[in-house]
């Protein structure tokens, strides 16, 4: 059965938005980037979730629900390496935590890392996670379907993948702003210390839910 418009549509609108804004390893991430960097550096790792909820969203509206039930070890190879990547993610959040002499301040210049980086951080944060695989193929395909005759449609993609789009933007960047302003006790040398190690330990559960569930 597939999913009618406009009443369907907002509460898919309602869905994103409180998907978007449940604690994990994305605002993890935007809180790193901004605490270090600022605001841009934040957002250059939302763009590469962004592209990452382009590629795997897309999939799912062609047909990636029908690979994961013939093949579900693929779900699993999923699992494994974004709970690789997190714990990856993990330990380098804690190795920063240590600085190399106890006036080096975390946001050193040394330490600031290059646009490329945070947006194939953001990338792979999003590919690899299969909260939001599993998000799109339950709702994506059936929402995108023509009523009338059961094709697919692209605007109705379109305009589903752009809802998450725009909540990803703006509830991203809310957050943000928000860290940016208090900035100047994240980059001191005990606020970021225990920024690097909150964030090392948020990004170890991350991963052991991932694998638990």
């Amino acid at each position: 059965m597939t999913m009618q418009f406009p009443s369907a549509f907002g509460a898919y609108v309602v869905m994103v938005f409180l998907t978007v804004a449940a604690p994990g390893p994305g605002q993890l991430m935007t809180i790193q980037n901004a605490a270090k960097q600022g605001l841009g550096a934040a957002m250059l790792g939302v763009a590469g979730l962004c592209l990452g909820t382009v590629l795997m969203s897309s999939l799912s509206v062609l047909g990636m629900g029908g690979l994961l039930q013939t093949a579900p070890q693929v779900l699993w190879g999923m699992k494994l390496a974004g709970a690789g990547y997190l714990l990856h993610l993990s330990w380098k959040a804690w190795r920063s935590a240590v600085p190399s002499a106890p006036s080096q301040s975390l946001a050193a210049p040394e330490r600031v890392e290059r646009p490329g980086v945070l947006l194939r951080r953001g990338f792979l944060l999003q590919t690899v996670n299969p909260k939001s695989v599993l998000f799109f193929l339950a709702v994506l395909p059936s929402l995108a379907l023509d009523p009338n005759d059961g094709s697919l449609s692209l605007v109705r993609a379109a305009a589903a993948i752009g809802v998450y789009l725009c909540a990803l933007l703006l509830i991203h960047g809310s957050l943000a702003a928000v860290v940016t302003r208090r900035r100047r006790f994240l980059v001191s040398h005990e606020g970021a210390r225990w920024l690097q190690r909150g964030s090392a330990l948020c990004f170890a559960a991350f991963a052991l839910l991932l694998l638990w569930r």
